[in-house]
């Protein structure tokens, strides 16, 4: 991705992101489009064997539409290390001249996985239920390939600063709390005493964590201020496509952002603050 490229990108996605949060009359008086595609190729949360996935031609022809509507934006893609479709649907995204990150799992996170997703272009590799093994692979793919990749541990508030130096040991370039949907564990959370230089969690998380603590409901906390940016996030999976998924309806292939228009005014009033970890 050349320099010119990667500034149009991310004007784009900035300029989206801000739009989503303005008041709905100014809003509709302003050109929309996604500041992010995630694609969940497969579901992290889940346990066992998954259902057949769509062609990787329909992925490909999916992401298409979206960029000749609305122009290029960064791409996350959410799969398991094994997924057959992730080599190749990194190496697409990348020759279309986006930012890929992957959002996947330590488990099955061997060297072959980690080289297929070098070798297709990822920018950015974030892994949750993160493992010593799975960063060692990641990094010495990086290091054969003399790539220019990321690598991000996902992290629960109760994670020990032992595990996370560990991590760091074998290629993680950083850590990052992720807060749950519910159910925040009780303190002390130990990820806020690693240093700044390896700790990317943001300040508004921890002050999230304690708001969920003394909230007691779910997803997330109630909101204090502001507007949730998550409309400004499509999802496309197997089912469709999505921005929230605490809100009811999806769209299919053909003009998404148009048929979402409704759940993006229902997420913006939402009242509740939660943190999709799988767009972060």
């Amino acid at each position: 991705m050349n320099v010119i490229t990667r500034l149009r990108v991310q004007a784009r996605a900035a300029f989206h992101l801000r739009v989503s949060t303005l008041p709905s009359w100014l809003r509709s008086r302003v050109p929309s489009g996604p500041a992010q595609l995630l694609i969940e190729l497969d579901d992290l949360a889940a346990v066992g064997e998954q259902g057949a996935s769509r062609p990787l031609e329909e992925w490909q022809g999916r992401v298409l539409d979206l960029f000749l509507a609305h122009g290029p934006v960064p791409v996350t893609l959410v799969s398991r290390p094994e997924n057959a479709l992730l080599g190749d649907l990194i190496r697409f995204c990348h020759r279309l001249d986006v930012p890929v990150t992957v959002r996947t799992t330590s488990v099955g996170l061997n060297a072959a996985a980690a080289m297929r997703m070098i070798d297709g272009g990822v920018r950015r590799v974030v892994v949750e239920q993160p493992s010593v093994d799975a960063f060692v692979a990641l990094a010495e793919a990086r290091e054969v390939r003399k790539a220019k990749v990321d690598l991000e541990a996902a992290a629960s508030p109760s994670t020990s600063v032992t595990e996370a130096r560990a991590w760091g040991a074998a290629g993680a370039d950083g850590v990052r709390v992720i807060a749950p949907w519910a159910n925040v564990p009780a303190e002390p959370w130990p990820l806020r005493d690693v240093v700044a230089s390896f700790q990317r969690t943001p300040p508004e998380v921890w002050r999230g964590l304690k708001a969920m603590r003394k909230d007691g409901g779910e997803p997330g906390h109630v909101r204090s201020s502001g507007h949730c940016d998550v409309g400004a996030r499509l999802v496309l999976d197997g089912e469709g496509a999505r921005h929230c998924r605490w809100k009811s309806g999806r769209a299919g292939r053909d003009a998404p952002w148009k048929e979402l228009a409704g759940q993006r005014e229902a997420v913006q009033a939402c009242d509740r603050e939660c943190w999709h970890p799988e767009a972060r």
